[in-house]
């Protein structure tokens, strides 16, 4: 990281002129808050690294200005970012990856309005926070896997027309499934992976008021596959697979957006650095010349 550091003031500037050049911005800034989230020294211990702190603080605003209209890549959050961390993430994030990290908020959910994919397993902000994640306007594919959920907190989520829900690894039994039909979740949802819960082969039926179902697994439960066999011989519309049953004639795949990673963006994160600090630092030294010159007029007069 002291090599990253020391390299910024040996690059050119350039200043965005097209809307791709925006973009291209916009993917390594957010490379640079990962960097920025991944440093717990204390900010007097490192005058470098307290400068780069401060780049953060003007982090929330550069996103506004340069990330319009919003682009659809996925970002993935370190296990160490604190709370405080999610204001400075950019509005226009479609798909967020904080699984398996230390958060236990979902600070400030209006930033997030473009966020159509979220996946916060392993956590625990499913249990303090699902009534925000509900909220979101444009959310379709939700992943709250091994976050010890039980069926009240499920049915927080009956007004939310998702696309895709996992929810492995939890403390669900039938009545998640029973509360779940005839809502707009139950309505909407195509796939739905509720595996390795306490799940009964007499839920089987319950599926068939899930209108759009197209793929449903159940591995881990106690659903076996005998069980399957004989749902599929009533049911022509579905096949099984496995231990997940698939609805015959239709299709599911996933969304999947373009990662923003260490690996893609680390040769380039020196350069958008040195655009955002070089500005900002010429700013503060006109700022602090004008104040000077200001000063030595006064003390003159």
């Amino acid at each position: 990281m002291q090599r990253l550091y020391d390299s910024l003031w040996k690059l050119p500037i350039q200043t965005p002129s097209d809307i791709e050049t925006h973009q291209y911005l916009f993917e390594l800034l957010n490379i640079l808050t990962l960097k920025l989230l991944e440093i717990h020294i204390p900010p007097h211990r490192n005058s470098r690294l307290s400068k780069c702190r401060c780049a953060l603080c003007r982090y929330q605003q550069l996103c506004e200005v340069l990330t319009q209209p919003p682009f659809p890549h996925e970002l993935t959050l370190p296990r160490r970012t604190p709370n405080f961390a999610l204001k400075y993430l950019p509005k226009c994030v479609y798909s967020l990856n904080i699984s398996h990290t230390l958060l236990t908020q979902f600070l400030i959910p209006k930033r997030f309005d473009c966020l159509v994919a979220l996946n916060i397993s392993a956590t625990s902000i499913a249990t303090n926070c699902i009534d925000d994640i509900a909220a979101l306007p444009h959310l379709k594919s939700l992943n709250i896997s091994e976050c010890r959920i039980k069926d009240s907190i499920m049915t927080q989520l009956k007004d939310v027309p998702l696309d895709s829900l996992i929810c492995t690894n939890n403390n669900l039994t039938n009545n998640t499934l029973t509360q779940l039909q005839n809502t707009p979740l139950g309505n909407a949802l195509k796939y739905f992976d509720i595996s390795n819960n306490q799940i009964k082969s007499s839920s089987l039926n319950t599926i068939l008021k899930y209108p759009e179902l197209v793929i449903f697994i159940v591995k881990g439960t106690q659903i076996d596959q005998r069980s399957l066999k004989t749902f599929v011989s009533r049911h022509e519309q579905f096949k099984y697979n496995g231990m997940q049953l698939e609805r015959i004639g239709r299709k599911f795949s996933q969304k999947q957006f373009d990662s923003i990673n260490e690996q893609w963006g680390l040769k380039h994160f020196c350069e958008a650095l040195c655009v955002v600090g070089c500005t900002s630092f010429n700013q503060e030294q006109t700022n602090a010349k004008t104040s000077t010159e200001s000063i030595i007029f006064t003390s003159q007069q």
